[in-house]
């Protein structure tokens, strides 16, 4: 009885798992790289490190050594600390500052496509709901 055709098939096996185990951590990190989180709050360094840590176990091998270096540079993360310096200095209140943040993400989410109609018109509407509140919060 030959080993070579089983073997082989577990070998593929295994790399299939790393290949998956590798992707999941990605999935993991890759949010951390944008301006915006998942639920739409504005990314701040801490959050941002955190899923960054929670992600390198998974990227694990020498084809992932540059993409680990640059995720662990303090520089990954500069222009987060700009956005909330920037924000900061702002002649805004705090609350109509957070507001506008708030539609600034909602009219991303619309133009990154998908149906608008999938969510009930959620996409198209809430865009335009939260301008009016910016408005009732400050009418300039």
């Amino acid at each position: 009885m030959t080993r070579g055709p089983a073997q082989a098939a577990w070998k593929k096996t295994a790399a299939f798992r790393r290949y998956e185990q590798a992707e999941a951590g990605w999935k993991r990190a890759e949010p951390a790289l944008g301006l915006f989180r998942p639920d739409g709050l504005l990314n701040d360094r801490p959050w941002a490190r955190q899923q960054i840590a929670s992600a390198l176990p998974s990227l694990s091998g020498p084809e992932w050594s540059k993409v680990r270096g640059l995720l662990q540079a303090p520089e990954s993360f500069t222009f987060l600390d700009q956005v909330h310096d920037r924000l900061g200095r702002l002649a805004v209140p705090a609350g109509l500052r957070a507001a506008l943040v708030e539609r600034w993400w909602l009219r991303r989410q619309r133009r990154r496509g998908g149906d608008p109609a999938a969510a009930g018109g959620y996409r198209r509407a809430a865009p335009l709901v939260q301008a009016v509140l910016c408005q009732r919060i400050d009418p300039n």
